[in-house]
């Protein structure tokens, strides 16, 4: 009689570890499937993306070569623009470090080293991307400013409203159209197609 409640028990613990093992496989299929929706939908995405930008760059080389220069040109264009960006991240730390002497944030001055993400071929596809962007994103600008009949070149027409009034601005315009935006990116559903990547840097040591 004393071997049943034994017995019972120790069939009752095997049925709860079949159970707990079924439940855990369920959720680790169930990630796994997650996941690779997930890259599914990011690959689509960057397809879809690459498509637009390919077929805008055949049907509408302007935009993206507003100035119509030769391709040995763009290129040193785009290499100018790069060197211009690490001269100003440069500058900006050299202003900080010598003429207003910032303190550092506690996670740069603990002696432990920061840890740090090596880039890897997605990260570098990604940068050039950016940096062809900002490229293109410069050549437009230079040549609104230039040939747009909303700007005027009249040093005479300088004044304070349009300079430092329209810096000002243009950050406040960039903060309500930016804050909207990256929250749209940490949306639950889009996060991991696009934005996930760049969180990879928890202590980040480059880029702003």
């Amino acid at each position: 009689c004393a071997l049943v409640p034994i017995s019972f028990k120790h069939t009752k613990t095997k049925r709860l570890r079949a159970k707990l093992f079924h439940l855990q496989h369920s959720a680790h299929s169930s990630r796994m499937d997650r996941k690779a929706q997930q890259e599914l939908q990011s690959k689509i995405l960057d397809a879809t993306t690459a498509g637009i930008v390919l077929s805008l760059i055949f049907y509408r080389p302007e935009l993206f070569n507003p100035w119509q220069l030769n391709a040995v040109q763009w290129l040193l264009g785009a290499a100018s623009i790069r060197a211009a960006i690490a001269f100003y991240d440069h500058l900006v730390i050299f202003l900080i470090d010598t003429i207003f002497k910032s303190r550092l944030l506690p996670t740069r001055t603990t002696g432990k080293p920061v840890r740090y993400v090596t880039l890897d071929t997605k990260s570098l596809v990604y940068l050039s991307i950016n940096a062809l962007h900002e490229w293109v994103f410069v050549q437009r600008f230079c040549h609104f400013i230039l040939y747009s009949p909303d700007v005027s070149l009249d040093w005479k027409d300088v004044g304070l409203l349009n300079t430092v009034g329209a810096l000002w601005v243009m950050f406040v315009v960039l903060d309500i159209c930016y804050a909207p935006c990256h929250h749209f990116l940490h949306l639950p559903a889009v996060y991991p197609l696009i934005h996930k990547h760049h969180h990879r840097q928890h202590f980040p040591t480059r880029g702003y």
